[in-house]
C-alpha cells in the first residue's frame, strides 16, 4: 500500500513539473493588414552617385561596390541578425541568428536545448560589457528573425523554422520538390516573450510565453490576403519584423528576400506584409 502510494506520489510530482515546464501559448487577434507589392521599386534620387543607383550589389572590405555576384569572398556562419536597444538608449544587445560551433563540433545549449548567444554592448565605449545570455530555441525552432527590447528586461524575439509555405500543400516526398508543393512547409512561427535580468547572465533566458503567427485569429475578416476561416497565417520562411505600439499591440513584418521567398503562393514572390496584432494578454504575462 505505501509503495502505491509513493508510486502514485512521484508520477504526480513528475506530471507537475512537466506541466509547469510546458510553453504557453497566447492569443493574437487580427486588427489590419498592409501590403507591399513584391516588385514595388522606388527610384533612387535623381542627383544620387551612379554606384548608388542600382540596389542588390554588396559592400567589400574596403566599403566600395562590387558588381558581380561572387566577387565578395566570404564563407558560411551566423550573424547578429536581432539587435535591440535598451529603453534609456545606453546598451545594444546583439542575438546571432543562429548558434555557436563547440569544438567538438556541437552546437551551444541551454537547458539542454540549442541556444543563440546575447550579448551586450555599451553604446558610449562601444565595447562588449563582458555580460551575455543563452536563448534556448524551442522544439522545431532552427532561428531567430528579429529581436526587439519592450522595458529593462523583456524583449520580444521571432522565432522560426527555415520552412515556407502551408502544411496543406507540402510534397508527398520533400526529397522529392516539385513545382505544384511545398518542399518543407512553415510550421514553427512565433514570437517569444522573454526576461533577461543581469542575474541570468551567462544563462538561459526565462521564455514567458509566445504567440503563434501561424494561428492568428481574425474573425471579422480583416485579412487581405492569407489564412483562411476565420484566421491569418505567416507562412514566411523570413519574418524580420516585431516591434510594441502600444499596452496591447504589436506591428509584425515579413522580409520577402525578392525575388526568392515564395510562401505565400508556389509561383509567386511573396509581397511584403505588416500586421497589426491586438495581445493584450501576452504583453501583460509576467
Amino acid at each position: 500500500m505505501t509503495k502505491a502510494l509513493l508510486t502514485s506520489a512521484a508520477l504526480f510530482i513528475l506530471f507537475v513539473s512537466q506541466a509547469s515546464a510546458e510553453e504557453k501559448a497566447f492569443p493574437a487577434k487580427l486588427v489590419n493588414q498592409a501590403i507591399l507589392p513584391a516588385n514595388t521599386i522606388i527610384a533612387a534620387p535623381a542627383d544620387a552617385p551612379a554606384y548608388l543607383k542600382t540596389s542588390g550589389k554588396f559592400s567589400t572590405a574596403d566599403r566600395k561596390r562590387a558588381d558581380a555576384l561572387g566577387s565578395v569572398p566570404g564563407k558560411d556562419g551566423v550573424r547578429l541578425t536581432g539587435l535591440a536597444m535598451s529603453k534609456d538608449g545606453t546598451k545594444l544587445y546583439g542575438m546571432l541568428e543562429g548558434p555557436l560551433y563547440l569544438e567538438d563540433g556541437s552546437v551551444e545549449k541551454a537547458d539542454g536545448l540549442t541556444a543563440l548567444r546575447i550579448i551586450e554592448l555599451d553604446a558610449a565605449s562601444k565595447a562588449w560589457t563582458g555580460k551575455t545570455w543563452l536563448y534556448p530555441l524551442s522544439e522545431g525552432g532552427e532561428a531567430i528573425g528579429d529581436f526587439n527590447m519592450i522595458d529593462a528586461t523583456t524583449a520580444l524575439v521571432i522565432e522560426r523554422d527555415n520552412g515556407a509555405g502551408v502544411v496543406e500543400k507540402a510534397c508527398a516526398d520533400p526529397k522529392a520538390p516539385a513545382a505544384d508543393c511545398f518542399a518543407v512547409p512553415a510550421k514553427h512561427k512565433r514570437i517569444y516573450k522573454i526576461e533577461m535580468t543581469d542575474e541570468m547572465a551567462g544563462k538561459a533566458v526565462r521564455k514567458i510565453g509566445y504567440i503563434d503567427l501561424m494561428k492568428i485569429e481574425d474573425p471579422d475578416n480583416k485579412k487581405r490576403q492569407g489564412g483562411g476561416e476565420g484566421f491569418y497565417d505567416m507562412p514566411f520562411v523570413t519574418i524580420e519584423n516585431v516591434d510594441v505600439v502600444d499596452p496591447t499591440h504589436i506591428i509584425v513584418g515579413n522580409d520577402n528576400n525578392l525575388p526568392f521567398s515564395a510562401g505565400r503562393a508556389l509561383d509567386k514572390a511573396d509581397d511584403s506584409e505588416f500586421v497589426l496584432l491586438e495581445v493584450g494578454e501576452f504583453l501583460a504575462a509576467k
